[in-house]
């Protein structure tokens, strides 16, 4: 069982993501946006984030950026969830360090693969 935060401005997505997740028995957390992410990674130790990119007050690159330069969670691994190919492209361009990144729609089995993946393997070295 791992703790995972869900970063993403949309309620219907948090509650599908808990749905999915827990019956794999993670616990979840959730944030609406990344200024509110930071301020539960403070609160809680998390095993694995997941983020959209697209978001209000803090999108999901500045958070991956802020998360990336603290080194408290620098190796946090980070599942990316976009259904946006400029969204897919801008991080592939910044050069930031994610783990899969996930379109929209994703399926249970996608986003289970995906979460196995990063809790198995070692964060990638800085």
């Amino acid at each position: 069982m791992a703790t995972i935060l869900i970063v993403d401005d949309m309620p219907m997505i948090h509650r599908l993501l808990c749905i999915m997740l827990s019956r794999n028995n993670h616990k979840v957390i959730t944030a609406l946006n990344g200024k509110e992410a930071l301020a539960k990674l403070k609160e809680t130790p998390v095993d694995l984030m997941i983020t959209d990119i697209n978001m209000p007050v803090m999108d999901g690159l500045t958070l991956m950026e802020k998360i990336q330069s603290d080194d408290r969670h620098k190796k946090l691994p980070i599942i990316v969830m976009t259904a946006s190919i400029t969204d897919h492209l801008k991080l592939l361009s910044n050069g930031l360090r994610t783990h899969p990144i996930l379109t929209q729609p994703i399926t249970t089995r996608e986003l289970n693969d995906a979460v196995t993946h990063c809790l198995q393997v070692p964060a990638f070295a800085d």
